[in-house]
């Protein structure tokens, strides 16, 4: 009795090591942008650019699903731009949006099986109609699942999310602070001028 328990336990115990060194094969699954928090995405149209990197180890189609939650900003998505294993993939590219989803399908070749295989992004941000809102806060979500339609709550869904605020170009602040250095000089020398 013993003896089938000392066994019993021991198949456990391999059991359990195979099944860790398997999730560990396995890589973390995800949708990592960079960076994630961004200060410096311009109020004047200008583009700002996110890197996206999808890790997966599901090999075929994935469709990838953005969309913002203001108005102001408009996003699109670019590439995948390459893949760590240099096997190929499908380009595709969105065409700018504010607030409602769009999504592209591409390909994954995943040959290295269950280690995963990184993918890589362009998520272009800039302001719907010019100047917009300065300090305006917002987010992009990103998702990724298996297939040729989004999915949500997927089993081989990615999640992320970009946040951002914007800010105004160098000359809108330039200007307003060299007509104030301008009176102050003006002041000063007219009132040395007077004395």
């Amino acid at each position: 009795m013993a003896k089938a328990k000392v066994v019993t336990a021991l198949a456990l115990t391999v059991v359990m090591l195979v099944v860790m060194t398997g999730l560990a094969a396995a890589g973390p699954e995800g949708i990592y942008p960079d960076p994630i928090h961004a200060n410096s995405v311009p109020i004047d149209g200008s583009i700002f650019t996110y890197n996206v990197t999808i890790v997966t180890t599901a090999a075929g189609n994935h469709y990838f699903n953005m969309s913002t939650d203001t108005e102001e900003i408009e996003a699109r998505i670019t590439g995948p731009v390459g893949c760590n294993d240099a096997s190929g993939y499908t380009a595709n590219s969105t065409n700018w949006t504010a607030t409602s989803d769009i999504s592209m399908i591409w390909n994954a070749t995943n040959p290295n099986g269950t280690d995963g295989t990184s993918y890589y992004f362009d998520l272009e941000v800039r302001a719907k109609n010019p100047p917009a809102s300065e300090g305006l806060s917002f987010k992009v979500h990103l998702h990724d699942n298996e297939g040729n339609s989004y999915n949500p709550g997927a089993y081989e869904e990615a999640e992320g999310t970009c946040h951002g605020t914007t800010v105004p170009e160098f000359t809108t602040i330039a200007i307003p602070v060299a007509a104030i250095l301008g009176l102050l000089f003006f002041y000063s020398h007219r009132k040395r001028k007077e004395e």
